[in-house]
């Protein structure tokens, strides 16, 4: 009949878009990702190559970005392997939808603007390019309020002391413009347009002397 054609026909038409939107995933921005259902995008499944960087899967019915291309394991659990998988966690507080802290590389820094919950409190990024969390290096954040703040930015923390710097390792921990270290009794502030990893007596073109 010409009406169960149709519903076949939508159907089909249904589950190519389906599998459109599961092939482009990783050009999908974080905020549609987060308003599409689960059932859009396909499950994780042990013993899988998932050689697509940012592509969405679903574990545990949480969607996730695939951080790296790898084949899974069944011991390489997505909520277990933060460098493989970057989940899409958010919390109810009174001021709204927040973020849940979770630890970034290189490859996925926070940006200034973005925000998080971090240990009970709302942090808003004002250094972009920032990999370490508010406990780490502090400069990059800006306490706005705790998770039952009313929004309208709380009270804020004082500045916070400058950290020493520290050698990154492996992607993790590097420096981006405009970050501030204390080295050798001095502070410092990055002015290198990418991601510095050399101390400033390494490197001391890619600093200057703050104070």
């Amino acid at each position: 009949m010409k009406w169960a054609d149709n519903i076949r026909k939508a159907r089909q038409t249904a589950e190519a878009y389906r599998l459109a939107i599961v092939e482009t995933s990783a050009y999908i921005s974080d905020e549609n990702v987060k308003a599409l259902p689960t059932s859009t995008f396909r499950e994780w499944q042990p013993g899988t190559a998932y050689n697509t960087f940012n592509e969405i899967l679903v574990y545990n019915g949480e969607k996730c970005r695939v951080r790296q291309a790898h084949t899974s394991q069944a011991n390489w659990l997505p909520d277990k392997t933060p460098a493989l998988y970057m989940f899409f966690k958010t919390v109810s507080t009174g001021a709204g939808e927040i973020e849940e802290y979770q630890q970034r590389y290189a490859d996925n820094p926070y940006m200034k603007g973005n925000k998080v919950l971090f240990e009970g409190k709302i942090y808003e990024c004002i250094l972009d390019n920032t990999a370490h969390s508010p406990k780490e290096y502090p400069p990059a954040w800006k306490l706005l309020s705790d998770s039952s703040g009313d929004g309208n930015g709380g009270t804020t923390v004082e500045t916070p002391q400058v950290p020493e710097w520290k050698q990154p390792m492996g992607g993790d921990g590097n420096y981006p413009k405009g970050a501030r270290v204390m080295f050798n009794g001095k502070v410092y502030e990055s002015v290198f347009d990418g991601i510095n990893v050399w101390s400033p007596s390494a490197a001391p073109s890619l600093w200057k002397v703050v104070q």
